[in-house]
């Protein structure tokens, strides 16, 4: 409910008197601006809105409703089960799904890659740029502790994705000739 004062305050500073017609066209351009703000603003939350809809429903469709595995993580016999559970018509589809439980020592090995790379870009900058005394030399060391920080964080978690998180068949595999 709209009170009588302050409506009065409020049309008392729209119009303007003679003299300060001024802050009257100051007052309304600023009246139009929130008025386009909040517009744009309701409509890109809308166009948000919709699209995190659809993206869900579109993400959600691809994800798996059930999922079986056996004991060591693989399912060998998974024709002869889909064909026991299909029963009336209940099972609409059936996948295979390859889980990557290395994802882990990856990120963190491309994390020392990023830092080996990042090193590399520092000491150049420390290099090139005027900088005051003693910086440069500081930059160097720093650069240096980060590359092979970055390169033994690359070859330990390398190490743990190669040997660590593969299984032997994967391996048995890795170490066949291609030819």
């Amino acid at each position: 409910m709209v009170n009588p004062v302050e409506l009065f305050i409020g049309l008392r500073y729209l119009r303007a008197k003679r003299r300060t017609r001024f802050v009257s066209f100051i007052t309304l351009i600023s009246l139009l601006g929130i008025a386009l703000g909040t517009a744009a603003l309701i409509v890109i939350l809308s166009v948000m809105n919709g699209f995190e809809g659809e993206l869900r429903g579109r993400l959600l469709s691809m994800s798996a409703h059930g999922t079986v595995a056996g004991a060591s993580g693989r399912t060998d016999a998974w024709p002869e089960l889909a064909a026991r559970t299909s029963s009336d018509g209940a099972l609409l589809g059936v996948a295979t799904n390859v889980g990557d439980p290395a994802l882990w020592p990856r990120w963190l090995m491309t994390l020392g890659l990023a830092a080996s790379t990042v090193a590399v870009f520092v000491a150049a900058e420390g290099t090139l740029r005027e900088a005051p005394e003693g910086y440069g030399p500081w930059v160097r060391r720093a650069a240096v502790r980060l590359y092979a920080g970055g390169v033994v964080a690359f070859g330990v978690c390398g190490g743990w994705y190669v040997f660590g998180t593969l299984s032997e068949p994967v391996l048995a595999d890795m170490s066949r000739p291609l030819m």
